[in-house]
């Protein structure tokens, strides 16, 4: 490991006198704790400003953050955004792609007011700038560790981690491979030794896992963040491959961690 994440982030605040959340929808960062070990409350804007954010009802957080930025990213395509809530804070947001898929959000701020229009600028100038090599710094260490491969194995496995998170269904992965749906079902089935339902719901779990036990969102957040059409889906779901509900699978995981420490 060449560089600490936490760092360059720490460095960053400090130049420009600001503070940087991250949002990890493709658990880029979040899945490898030892990639990138960041400071507990870089993923939460209601940890980072818990005076201004942490007051705020946490629905709307989710929706305005989260749920509501990512629509605005996949509708627009700006490589900048300036975001205002309803309780008159600001804060600069940025996009960020890997291969054309939209992986992680970075914000800055958050400002009452835009007091200092020349400081939040500057900022403005420099954070996609910052978001695009930060990027560049993580696929430089993973392509250090890892041979480039182009099987159809792995191009099934990569289409799936980059879209477990949509409505997905065979025929989108048929359309991605130039085949029809029948032939994408009998290559999946043989290169990769299982259906892709079967591939899809267990990316999708792996993600759950990670929000259940790295966040505090409810159920049936995570379950529209991790593409089931609802919560009952969901808990169903996950109880088949985990054989406990997500809620218990959660508390165990606590309660494991709460003996260790």
């Amino acid at each position: 490991m060449q560089f600490s994440l936490e760092q360059v982030l720490l460095d960053f605040e400090g130049a420009f006198d600001c503070r940087i959340t991250l949002h990890d929808p493709m658990h880029l960062l979040g899945g490898n704790k030892e990639l990138c070990k960041l400071g507990e409350c870089r993923m939460s804007h209601r940890k980072t400003f818990p005076t201004m954010c942490g007051q705020e009802e946490r629905e709307y957080c989710v929706e305005h953050c989260m749920f509501q930025f990512n629509q605005w990213v996949e509708r627009t395509h700006h490589s900048l955004y300036i975001m205002h809530c309803r309780n008159g804070f600001w804060q600069l947001a940025v996009p960020i792609y890997r291969n054309n898929i939209h992986v992680l959000n970075m914000f800055a701020g958050v400002w009452r007011r835009f007091d200092d229009k020349a400081k939040i600028r500057r900022i403005a100038r420099m954070l996609p700038v910052f978001a695009e090599g930060l990027i560049h710094m993580l696929e430089s260490d993973v392509a250090q560790n890892n041979q480039p491969t182009n099987t159809m194995a792995t191009r099934i496995q990569a289409f799936i981690g980059n879209n477990y998170n949509r409505l997905l269904e065979t025929r989108d992965l048929a359309h991605h491979l130039a085949l029809s749906v029948s032939r994408t079902c009998a290559v999946v089935q043989e290169v990769c030794h299982s259906s892709f339902k079967r591939l899809l719901n267990l990316e999708r779990i792996r993600h759950a896992k990670l929000y259940l036990e790295q966040t505090d969102l409810r159920i049936k957040e995570i379950a529209l963040l991790c593409g089931f059409a609802s919560s009952e889906h969901f808990v169903r779901t996950f109880q088949q491959y985990e054989r406990c509900p997500p809620g218990r699978w959660r508390n165990n995981k606590e309660n494991t961690w709460n003996k260790l420490n």
